[in-house]
């Protein structure tokens, strides 16, 4: 499937990373002018890239329209926008219920999704409900879709989402730790890196996290006596931190 000409409205960080990441493949990616520099950099960057006027110029452009803004910031954006019956809306915006996109811009057929910030470089799968064919080639082109079909399971998801920086952080202290050892820095980087990186490529073989874990332990070795003393004792506050971040998206 040839890719549709895109529009953003809104242009952050989860924005910069699609438009990097389709700019090979789409023949047209129309920027609104909100985020200047961050739309200047990409327009400057990518040839098929071009920054509007205005978000009524995204609109009247796009095939697909993204909505790309802060949760606080729809109404703002979206309110004053003209919107055709039956346009296609990709929101990227988290928390915000299909509901408040028709209420704003009337009779459109919305997609959430879930974009990470790995799709710049066509890695990893986006979260999407419902399933829409020319959603799925933008984000199969990305590097996956991953397409749910209840609010539940979206939500579900989308709070485990929440959970990245984190893993993010832990690898970074074992780097640090390994640094304070006197270990060089871009050393242990690249060593922590490596074997996260490998470690995580068995997924891809469709070996599940709990048995490529199963995989690197051995009764009473290192590997164990890191989990069941560190990790085993704090899988329920993990949970319980979970259940949380899930009302919060539920806007409980």
């Amino acid at each position: 499937m040839t890719l549709p000409t895109v529009g953003f409205v809104g242009v952050g960080k989860i924005a910069a990373a699609m438009v990097d990441g389709l700019a090979d493949a789409c023949p047209r990616i129309l920027l609104s002018p909100r985020g200047r520099e961050t739309a200047a950099d990409l327009a400057a960057r990518h040839p098929n890239v071009e920054v509007c006027e205005s978000n009524h110029a995204v609109v009247d452009g796009a095939e697909v329209l993204v909505i790309a803004v802060r949760p606080d910031q729809v109404d703002e954006a979206l309110r004053p926008l003209d919107v055709s019956p039956g346009t296609l809306v990709v929101s990227v915006v988290a928390g915000v219920p299909h509901e408040t996109f028709t209420d704003l811009l009337g009779d459109v057929t919305v997609v959430r999704s879930i974009p990470l910030p790995s799709v710049r470089h066509h890695a990893g799968r986006t979260l999407v409900l419902p399933d829409q064919p020319q959603v799925r080639a933008i984000f199969d082109h990305l590097g996956g879709t991953v397409a749910v079909e209840t609010a539940a399971a979206f939500d579900a998801l989308q709070t485990t989402s929440a959970t990245m920086t984190t893993l993010l952080h832990y690898l970074a202290t074992v780097v640090d730790w390994a640094a304070e050892q006197g270990v060089p820095p871009a050393e242990a980087e690249a060593f922590v890196q490596g074997a996260a990186l490998g470690t995580l490529s068995e997924a891809a073989a469709g070996t599940t996290f709990a048995q490529i874990a199963d995989g690197h332990e051995t009764p009473g070795g290192l590997n164990e006596q890191v989990r069941t003393t560190w990790l085993d004792p704090r899988r329920d506050a993990l949970r319980a931190t979970l259940d949380e971040v899930l009302r919060r998206v539920r806007g409980e």
